[in-house]
């Protein structure tokens, strides 16, 4: 259940939740004797999925600053207030259109994306993040809502996986292979792509990638689940074996 509390904001309430903020120049409002502003409100609210916050913090920030970074943020964070994708996606069509070239086009499309994984679309998902990806936005804009690309690719990968679609996974898997990630979520993919390999009866390469990810993330949160898909993979191993339906387990989802 969501903690909810009180922000008095010009006589209304809203009820936001507590996380990490930001602080823009909107009229502020008292929490525990700090300030906060609408624009962090918003992004509470958002952190939390309190839609009545997002709601309110939204409408309040699009009539106050029109043309500013916080009603953009409020436009792009009403979509995630709908009850419907169709009626989410009418909201980041509008945020695509309004703000072409931007940060928020970006941002716009990857919310699309993960909408489509929620839907069990993976290849619309697919096409959104590409679109994403292309955006070539003005480094000097600032958007509170930071949506990570990788993280619908990896989301992408794990569905594909699940679902058998094999081809789909495999040049996800390719593009970001090589790219920076954080540790954490390099694991995964390295994880994701062994259960690839494992799938596509290539036990000796998904092997090597685990006992790779076990001799340089020992303490990795997917390390017992790389050992249980080592074993799982020596016992289907076996002369005529078919590695296809392996029952691997993917904590990613």
């Amino acid at each position: 259940m969501l903690r909810r509390i009180a922000l008095t904001v010009g006589g209304m309430m809203l009820g936001v939740a507590v996380a990490a903020a930001y602080v823009q120049t909107v009229d502020p409002v008292e929490y525990e004797n700090r300030n906060l502003t609408l624009h962090e409100a918003l992004i509470l609210a958002w952190s939390r999925g309190d839609v009545a916050g997002i709601r309110e913090a939204a409408d309040q920030l699009i009539s106050r600053e029109p043309g500013g970074p916080g009603a953009a943020d409020a436009k792009l964070l009403l979509a995630f207030t709908e009850e419907t994708l169709p009626a989410a996606r009418d909201r980041l069509t509008t945020v695509r259109r309004e703000y072409p070239g931007t940060v928020w086009e970006r941002e716009a499309l990857l919310s699309e994306a993960r909408l489509h994984l929620l839907w069990n679309e993976p290849a619309l998902a697919l096409v959104k993040l590409q679109a994403a990806e292309a955006v070539a936005a003005p480094p000097n804009e600032q958007s509170r809502v930071i949506i990570d690309p990788a993280e619908i690719a990896e989301r992408l990968v794990s569905l594909y996986l699940s679902q058998g679609m094999l081809s789909g996974a495999g040049p996800i898997l390719d593009e970001y292979r090589d790219r920076t990630l954080p540790s954490a979520r390099r694991i995964r993919f390295l994880y994701l792509e062994a259960v690839w390999h494992a799938r596509n009866n290539r036990p000796d390469d998904a092997e090597r990638i685990l006992n790779d990810l076990l001799v340089k993330y020992p303490g990795a949160e997917l390390a017992g689940d790389a050992q249980d898909l080592l074993r799982e993979i020596g016992r289907y191993s076996l002369p005529a074996g078919d590695l296809s339906n392996l029952p691997a387990t993917l904590p990613l989802e």
